[in-house]
Parts: C-alpha cells; sequence; structure tokens
C-alpha cells in the first residue's frame, strides 16, 4: 500500500491507494499491438515474466510508423498528409463543430 498525504482547506488527510500492475495485454496495447499478438505469444506457452520483458523491450510502433511517415514526407511526397495530420485535422472539424 501507498500512502499520500494531500492538504484540504488545511486540514491534512492521508489517502491510501493501491498500485495496480499492468497485464500484459496492457504493456502489449501500450506499445501500439493488439490482444491478438499477445494470444498469439501466450499460445507459444510464453510466461508473463518473458511477456514484459517483450514489450519492455520492444519499440512504440505507432512511433516507428510515423517516422517513417514524416521522413516519405519530406524526402519523397511533400503533399503526403502523415497520421498526426488526420488527428488534427479530425480536431479541428471537432471544435468547428462544438463552437
Amino acid at each position: 500500500m501507498i500512502f499520500f498525504s494531500c492538504v484540504d482547506k488545511g486540514e491534512i488527510k492521508m489517502i491510501k491507494y493501491r498500485i495496480r500492475r499492468l497485464t500484459p495485454e496492457e504493456t502489449f496495447i501500450l506499445q501500439g499491438m493488439t490482444k491478438s499478438d499477445v494470444d498469439k505469444c501466450k499460445a507459444l506457452n510464453i510466461p508473463e515474466s518473458e511477456l514484459y520483458s517483450m514489450a519492455g523491450n520492444g519499440i512504440i510502433t505507432n512511433c516507428v510508423e510515423l517516422i517513417a511517415e514524416r521522413l516519405y514526407q519530406n524526402q519523397v511526397n511533400s503533399q503526403f498528409i502523415t497520421t498526426d495530420m488526420l488527428y488534427e485535422q479530425a480536431e479541428a472539424c471537432i471544435k468547428d463543430e462544438i463552437a
């Protein structure tokens, strides 16, 4: 258990938190992989400790994809629309609809 103290209107309160460990599935998803990737590894009877190592030693696939897109955009086709540009366009549309 982890204890934190916080000040609320001049009173010091002790709050008890429990920190949960991520599951192998969650670590793979944070790395940009899918649940089916984890299921394939589990089908090979890879221990959970090894799954944690595999996820921790990996590189986030979404970042690699974006780096490759930006390189392509800068080196080959300046009109190429990258993934982050699509998200920016979608955010702008949503803001316009709200306003």
